[in-house]
């Protein structure tokens, strides 16, 4: 102290103190502080001495603690990271979240007593008291819970002998790194499972893009998103941008309903090895698709695709393909015979009166390319069904969201058309024929 501080202090034990009011009641002297004179007294006089605080303000040379807590579980968590690995322990107390945020940061200051340590926390309030309280004066406060927390604290800062850094980060953010990781990790721990934040709709979309890569239309009516943005997020995959697609110039024979006519043929996936042929058949009027990998092309694996297709889709009425030997051979005839089905080829050595099934090749090969990424390790048939799910169940052509009844399993595949809050329904009946119906709600079809 100076000798101003000496004598400030002098008066105000004169002031405040009875005994010493007492003992010079009738003391007829003058007080005055004399310091010795000696030269370490009188550097007193011009040196003002103050503990030096442990709170800096720049990040100090330790480990690095992520703390957070939540009223609603009575959780406090703490994360840190050693050698690469995540660890973490979490304390259950009893508070508000500003009790439970501070039991957080006791239990980093109790764990790391005796090193120099780094919190993150993204509690300002919490941030802020750490700042301060170093070194207080705490005044007692009606909470009782939060006075214990305090005063744990304050003593536990009080006998620190070594630095600490303490800041804010904000949560939920989107930016990348090891700060925003680690807050990521204590919010998920703090957090009851069930109040897990749900992404929203463009975020939802996006991921589904990413396992699925579905067009920009499909995505904007799936997730009832603006047109603009759903093509935001086709136009920004890395994936769809490597692949174009390109028109076919030819005709489009249709059927007018379900299982009429059916397009079929057969595509090379090289990449595949054995499997590499598939075999693909698709309803002219519905566009469902079906996909089988095979080991040849021959008349025998020909009619094994058509049985799965038909086990799947249905029985059609007409199937048409191309002059290939396997298609037009005696024994895809008997089956076709037997099958009570009509077949028609086209134009010879000529695929330009398939057009539906050729752009069906071309859909399916780059989604197979879209979803490479995704599917390591899969095996081909594993692939192509993936492919299918996406062709069949989340497809859009012209206005019809494309889903799967599974009231029907007959037909399996049902389209559905919104058009003035009614709704257009195609399926099958107990014989397998094609019925048109009209529904107000899927629970009441009208026929």
């Amino acid at each position: 102290m100076r000798s101003g501080q000496y004598n400030a202090a002098n008066d105000r034990c004169i002031l405040a103190v009875y005994l010493l009011q007492v003992a010079l009641a009738n003391f007829r002297v003058q007080l005055s502080v004399h310091l010795p004179p000696h030269k370490l007294f009188t550097l007193v006089y011009n040196v003002c001495l103050e503990a030096q605080r442990l709170c800096r303000q720049q990040p100090v040379s330790g480990l690095t603690v992520f703390a957070d807590g939540s009223g609603r579980t009575g959780k406090a968590a703490i994360v840190w990271q050693d050698k690469g690995k995540w660890e973490s322990m979490v304390v259950l107390t009893e508070g508000s979240p500003q009790v439970v945020e501070l039991q957080a940061i006791i239990e980093v200051f109790r764990k790391w007593d005796k090193e120099p340590v780094n919190i993150v926390s993204d509690s300002q309030y919490v941030v802020g008291v750490v700042c301060r309280l170093e070194r207080a004066y705490l005044k007692h406060i009606d909470n009782e819970l939060l006075f214990v927390k305090f005063r744990q604290l304050l003593q536990l800062l009080n006998f620190r002998k070594h630095t600490y850094y303490i800041r804010h980060i904000m949560s939920h953010t989107s930016l990348l790194g090891f700060l925003t990781q680690g807050n990521a990790i204590a919010d998920q721990l703090a957090a009851p499972a069930w109040q897990t934040p749900v992404p929203d709709q463009f975020r939802q979309a996006q991921l589904s893009h990413e396992f699925f890569h579905q067009s920009a239309k499909v995505l904007a009516k799936q997730f009832n998103l603006p047109v603009t943005e759903a093509k935001l997020i086709t136009s920004t995959c890395a994936d769809c941008q490597q692949l174009a697609a390109t028109p076919i110039p030819t005709v489009n024979p249709r059927g007018f309903e379900a299982l009429q006519l059916w397009q079929t043929d057969i595509t090379h996936i090289p990449e595949f090895g054995k499997l590499k042929y598939i075999h693909v058949s698709v309803d002219t009027w519905s566009h469902a698709v079906w996909a089988s990998v095979h080991v040849g092309e021959t008349s025998r694996h020909v009619q094994c695709h058509f049985r799965e297709a038909f086990a799947v889709l249905g029985i059609p009425h007409k199937i048409k393909t191309d002059n290939g030997p396997a298609y037009i051979s005696q024994s895809t005839r008997q089956f076709f015979s037997k099958w009570g089905i009509s077949h028609v080829t086209g134009i010879l050595h000529s695929p330009t009166g398939q057009a539906i099934i050729e752009r069906t090749h071309l859909t399916l090969k780059n989604m197979l390319a879209k979803q490479k990424g995704g599917t390591q390790g899969e095996t081909p048939a594993n692939r192509i069904a993936k492919v299918l799910y996406v062709m069949n169940h989340l497809s859009l052509t012209g206005n019809y969201l494309w889903k799967y009844d599974r009231k029907n399993p007959i037909f399996g595949l049902t389209r559905e058309s919104i058009f003035l809050n009614e709704k257009i329904v195609f399926y099958s009946d107990s014989i397998g024929k094609s019925v048109i119906g009209m529904m107000k709600s899927p629970q009441q079809p009208s026929v």
